[in-house]
């Protein structure tokens, strides 16, 4: 009996030293020591820490006021499109106008002009 308590008190001796290696006490070891460092950070300077928070805020405030100047200019260019779009329709309706204009003069005089020569 007492040999296989010994056994398993070195069985345990040795998960417990092994578990010091384990990535997960690393791990923990590692958040810790970052913890830590942030908390001296913060201790250290408050005024920086402080400037970082209301830097983010600007920050995330300046996101905002950007993706509504995007939607404001994106519906300011559809609606010159729009606009342009009907400017051609016009100038193409003029230009077909007076194309039509100019036929209905020129063609008239070439009629009379061939008899005329005839």
């Amino acid at each position: 009996m007492k040999t296989l308590i010994n056994q398993i008190d070195k069985k345990t001796n040795q998960n417990v030293s092994s578990s010091k290696n384990n990535p997960v006490n690393s791990d923990i070891a590692d958040l810790t020591n970052r913890i830590e460092v942030i908390e001296k950070g913060i201790s250290d300077n408050p005024e920086k820490t402080l400037s970082l928070l209301n830097m983010n805020n600007d920050i995330s405030q300046l996101e905002k006021s950007d993706e509504s100047i995007r939607e404001i200019n994106k519906t300011e260019i559809e609606s010159l499109k729009n606009e342009m779009e009907n400017q051609n329709s016009w100038i193409s309706g003029l230009l077909i106008t007076i194309f039509g204009l100019v036929l209905s003069f020129a063609v008239p005089n070439l009629l009379a002009n061939i008899k005329e020569n005839k």
